[in-house]
């Protein structure tokens, strides 16, 4: 960490000393600017039966103060809850990005994206440094820090899966010249094998090694010809500590790792060439990734594949019809190692229509794959506070998506005093139900459908809102889940906007298989107050009862939570 924050610092001091002139600049740049805000959210929290936190504090902020042009960034965040689930990710975290013109450093808890084969936005404690000279065209980027911190095996504990503590570092460079550009760049991470003690080998936890290279190139021809593409190499050890086994090629290559019998070497390779005209694009594009390609840099992660598709955007009747999207193939079981293997039709489509005013329509499909954390609108409805899932490390794998939204705005468009708005949007995931990369759930089907409307009386700052939700679930063939209900919602604000109110009442139940599961009742208020632009107070009062009949014990529970927080702002005024 020395070594690199020394070797960051040089290069930067040499490329400042070759751009002294910038310094004849600062007369006039405004000697010290300031901004950010800083935020205290408490929760309290009480519970009819079982166990919960009766107290919790969250504080975060972030501060932009800037000398003479040189702008340095920070952010930070704390809380005294206790996560249940231990993981590798801190919530308490304090990081810094302080500029001056062409140079940016990261400092602390930050992220960055060198390549998406390679280190692509995943979360580091440590040290990163941007450079982007203006006239060489040239860009250098470097960081170096903690990926995962450790989390020790707990026999009493078996849901709490242990981490190595990783490591990584990565470095690109760059250079950009009439309307090319080329980047080069080289990732490394590994877990310290010595950094957990005790653990049993039946987990198969095993610390690993990743080097990764990175080419990506890009250029436009006659202006209306764009062609760009990436090439990486990956060499992933499994297991570091197997070094009496002996490795099978790739030394020379990838000279920063000591490879072994556990050692697997693969490659990605994706391009695109697109025809840009005046009121549409067409284009082609290809990507093949190894089917043993992983990456420490990243959460998630493809492999096995190769897509070849035709992409497409257009324009009609003036610009009220967009849509754009893509048509191809994929296919899987690149090295005919598995018994059987996949040839898919692979299609998006995105299409907007807005008519008039009044209307307007928006409408997608995507059968590619993607990795998110699902979640119902009921799992926000039927919270206490927004903290309740902040430890999960849940998250499925969307094979298919659809989602249709439609806004219709009712009476004359010209009555600015009243406004009433119908809003509609449903929802279509197929997903595989991951945790932790290992398959919980087969194939689940997932339907999501919301009817809103809206009344707005902008004299009285008075807002009415109605819905009606739905979300349904089919698990598999057998087994299936049904969840519905009405929300109601009233806010509105008074002295000049100074203070503001809101109220909302919910209702839904749940059904499994046909059979009723239990009913849950919600209802909050809420009220904040504004003095001075600077200074902002909340609190909002959640009462939720939840009947579920089927439960052995805690048929009937009620919870309560009282949250109180204030923001301040800095203000120059």
């Amino acid at each position: 960490m020395v070594r690199f924050l020394f070797i960051s610092g040089l290069i930067s001091m040499l490329f400042i000393n070759s751009y002294g002139q910038d310094f004849s600049n600062l007369k006039d740049s405004k000697p010290f600017d300031y901004g950010g805000s800083l935020n205290i959210n408490q929760n309290s929290n009480f519970r009819q039966s079982g166990q919960f936190t009766p107290y919790s504090l969250f504080i975060s902020g972030n501060a932009n103060i800037s000398f003479y042009g040189i702008a340095l960034p920070f952010s930070f965040s704390y809380s005294n809850k206790k996560i249940n689930y231990s993981q590798p990710f801190n919530f308490n975290q304090f990081g810094m990005q302080p500029s001056y013109k062409w140079v940016k450093a990261y400092i602390g808890y930050n992220s960055m994206s060198f390549s998406p084969y390679s280190l692509n936005g995943h979360q580091f404690m440590g040290g990163g440094l941007e450079l982007a000279p203006p006239d060489f065209g040239i860009k250098f980027s470097a960081m170096y820090g903690r990926l995962i911190k450790k989390v020790e095996w707990d026999s009493l504990n078996i849901v709490q899966k242990p981490y190595y503590e990783r490591l990584g570092f990565a470095v690109k460079i760059g250079y950009n010249v009439k309307g090319a550009s080329v980047e080069l760049g080289i990732f490394k991470a590994w877990d310290k094998k010595n950094s957990l003690s005790g653990l049993p080998d039946s987990l198969g936890l095993q610390p690993k090694e990743n080097m990764v290279y990175s080419l990506s190139f890009n250029k436009t021809f006659l202006s209306k010809i764009k062609f760009s593409g990436e090439f990486a190499a990956n060499s992933l050890t499994n297991d570091t500590r197997q070094s009496y086994v002996n490795a099978v090629g790739g030394k020379s290559l990838f000279f920063l790792m000591k490879p072994n019998g556990t050692t697997c070497y693969s490659k990605a390779i994706k391009g695109n060439i697109d025809y840009l005209a005046g009121s549409y694009t067409v284009g082609v594009a290809y990507e093949r990734v190894d089917p043993s390609y992983a990456t420490l840099g990243a959460y998630y992660f493809n492999n096995d594949f190769e897509n070849i598709t035709l992409t497409f955007t257009n324009q009609l009747l003036q610009g009220k019809i967009n849509f754009s999207g893509s048509i191809g193939t994929q296919h899987n079981n690149l090295d005919k190692s598995k018994i059987s293997s996949s040839q898919n039709f692979l299609g998006t489509i995105s299409v907007t229509y807005i008519p008039s005013e009044r209307v307007n329509y928006s409408a997608n499909y995507s059968n590619q794959s993607y990795y998110t954390y699902m979640r119902t609108p009921f799992d926000k409805i039927n919270s206490t506070t927004p903290y309740q899932n902040i430890d999960t490390l849940n998250f499925s794998q969307v094979s298919q998506s659809a989602m249709f939204n439609s806004s219709i705005v009712l009476g004359s468009t010209q009555d600015k005093d009243k406004r009433k708005m119908i809003n509609i949007n449903l929802s279509y995931q197929q997903a595989v139900n991951k945790q932790s990369g290992n398959q919980q759930l087969s194939n689940s089907s997932n339907y999501q459908g919301t009817l809103m409307y809206s009344y707005s009386i902008v004299p009285l700052n008075l807002l009415l809102t109605g819905s009606f939700i739905g979300n349904y679930n089919r698990i598999s063939s057998t087994d299936d889940m049904l969840m519905y209900g009405p929300v109601i919602g009233v806010s509105k604000s008074f002295f000049n906007k100074k203070l503001t109110s809101n109220s909302s009442f919910a209702y839904n139940v749940s059904y499994r298989n046909q059979k009723f599961t239990g009913d849950v009742l919600s209802f909050r208020i809420g009220a904040g107050y504004t003095h001075q632009k600077s200074h902002r107070l909340n609190l909002s009062l959640c009462l939720v009862y939840r009947n579920s009949p089927i439960e052995i014990i805690n048929k009937q529970t009620i919870d309560f939570n009282g949250t109180l927080s204030y923001t301040y702002t800095l203000s120059k005024d």
